[in-house]
């Protein structure tokens, strides 16, 4: 995970918790745990899926949507 996910993250939640979820009244618990495995597991499988597709693409395989 690099330092740069951290921050956009980061910034998007700061943003979201005073412009969408303020105006609402909604409050937003802080759950550090929860929110760093949310950004492993992201980062994880967003790089597992994208090396996929660029593989399937060098391979000249076909595209199919299921």
């Amino acid at each position: 995970m690099s330092p740069a996910t951290l921050i956009i993250y980061g910034g998007l939640r700061r943003y979201q918790r005073l412009r969408v979820f303020g105006p609402l009244d909604l409050f937003v618990r802080k759950n550090r745990h929860g929110y760093l495995s949310f950004l492993l597991f992201c980062q994880v499988f967003c790089s597992t899926a994208a090396l996929l597709g660029y593989a399937r693409f060098i391979g000249g395989t076909a595209r199919r949507w299921k």
